[in-house]
């Protein structure tokens, strides 16, 4: 039998009444929901974690299968109602949510037929088990009974209403997604809950509830300690990002992690490592696509965030996201800033803090070590809240070590790199910050026509020259 494949609807799609399409869809969805429940419905054993006593614990709870054999049966008897039909025949009308199909040839009525049967299960079916599992876990969580195929009106209506919202991002070729980091021992103030640190970046201190349900819908992808309260402080990071249509958004989520514990570091100048536990990225309809994980998620020392210094982080990362639009190598600098902040080993923190400093602070010939040095000791020297024990001779020594281990040197004395390690990383991200903060007050100019790599630090070379021709001539 020759099989044949065919894009449906094979017209020019038309516009398409966004307010209509959701009427007709949460119309659909209701009178397919009512349909099913004279499905007797078998159960099945699902983990739900729930408040118990002073804590919280996973029980294993009797939930309806929702994925039975006999709702899959009545789905088949039923999914092609007066409801299900009024929707895509409108989006067939509009030749909307194009497809490609593969079968063998039939009459344009069963290749419709077949096109329906797709679009009911990417949006009705999908919407119900989506909306029914989240239900059945909420009730749960709350205290009360599971009664299968029971929805409140308003949390159809909004899981409807994200549909509607992705489908018309895919129209426009985009897509949104929203990622959840757990990033350890971060404590917001308690008089907020959540605040926006720039565009799409977003700091929010979930309540137990939120907390328990996330967990009991997604517990298969963490380990059985990213939840640890000596950790885990109920503080998240959520990125927001929207893409073309078919491009992996990991690489924009964890750049903007990375830019969060930057600003987080610069800002509190704490020790902390800021270790991420599982980074889950949803898209609009809340389907979890991607999984991220860099680190464990055991940091320490706890940062106590003051409303003063959220407000910084907020001005330092707008200030970051306007420097690299200018000048994009900066990016670089923070990659292996993120890269100290992920890796386990002593000597892995302190040799990709170094290359980022070099990757700022140093270019061309010459010696290596001294312009490292000398122009680092200039960059920090403009910022004043800068520690006084960064100091030229540990610059020194963070070179130093940053040769051995990127040369396989011995590291003779383990606690002493442990310090320099931790050391490196802030420097680091106070040379970022001294790069940006000089930017911004039109002290140096970014933008460059050089090409090749370090090009920032022939701009800091540059300022370096220039600050000490300017302090000679004064001393004349």
């Amino acid at each position: 039998m020759i099989e044949v494949t065919r894009l449906l609807p094979d017209g020019e799609e038309l516009e398409i009444d966004f307010s209509h399409f959701k009427n007709i869809l949460y119309q659909a969805t209701v009178k397919t929901l009512d349909l099913l429940k004279s499905v007797c419905i078998s159960y099945g054993v699902r983990v739900i974690w729930r408040s118990h006593e002073e804590s919280y614990s996973a029980f294993n709870v009797p939930f309806p299968n929702y994925r039975d054999q006999k709702v899959w049966q009545k789905i088949d008897n039923i999914w092609d109602n007066d409801e299900v039909i009024n929707l895509t025949d409108y989006l067939w009308e509009r030749n909307a949510f194009k497809k490609y199909l593969t079968g063998p040839e039939k009459s344009e009525v069963e290749w419709k037929n077949s096109w329906a049967r797709s679009i009911f299960g990417d949006f009705i079916h999908r919407l119900l088990l989506s909306a029914l599992e989240t239900a059945g876990i909420s009730a749960f969580v709350d205290g009360k009974e599971i009664i299968p195929w029971v929805l409140e009106e308003s949390d159809l209506q909004l899981i409807v209403e994200q549909y509607v919202e992705d489908f018309k991002e895919r129209k426009k070729g985009k897509e949104k997604f929203t990622a959840y980091c757990l990033l350890s021992t971060i404590n917001l103030p308690d008089c907020i809950t959540e605040v926006e640190l720039g565009e799409g970046i977003r700091l929010k201190r979930w309540l137990e509830r939120e907390r328990l349900i996330f967990n009991s819908l997604h517990h298969d992808e963490f380990l059985w300690d990213d939840f640890k309260k000596t950790t885990f402080l109920n503080v998240i990071v959520e990125i927001t990002v929207t893409l073309n249509t078919g491009e992996s958004p990991l690489s924009q989520v964890a750049d903007l992690i990375d830019l969060v514990k930057w600003s987080l570091v610069t800002v509190s100048q704490s020790d902390a490592q800021l270790a991420e536990g599982v980074c889950l990225v949803f898209n609009k309809t809340g389907n979890s696509l991607y999984k991220l994980r860099r680190d464990e998620n055991l940091g320490f020392p706890q940062i106590d965030l003051s409303q003063e210094q959220i407000t910084l982080c907020q001005k330092i990362i707008a200030q970051f996201l306007s420097c690299t639009k200018v000048n994009p190598d900066i990016n670089n600098a923070l990659w292996h800033f993120g890269r100290s902040c992920t890796s386990t080993l002593d000597r892995d923190i302190l040799l990709e803090a170094a290359i980022g400093m070099d990757s700022l602070t140093t270019q061309g010939g010459g010696d290596s070590r001294y312009k490292f040095c000398l122009h680092s000791a200039a960059l920090l020297a403009t910022i004043t809240q800068t520690e006084k024990k960064i100091n030229y001779e540990k610059l020194k020594e963070i070179y130093d070590q940053r040769s051995s281990a990127a040369h396989g040197g011995k590291q003779k004395n383990a606690e002493k790199l442990k310090i320099l390690a931790i050391d490196a990383r802030k420097v680091l991200a106070l040379i970022i910050f001294a790069i940006i903060e000089l930017a911004s007050r039109g002290i140096i100019n970014l933008k460059t026509e050089k090409k090749g790599e370090n090009r920032i630090a022939q701009i800091v070379e540059k300022y370096v020259i220039d600050k000490v021709t300017e302090i000679a001539s004064i001393n004349k």
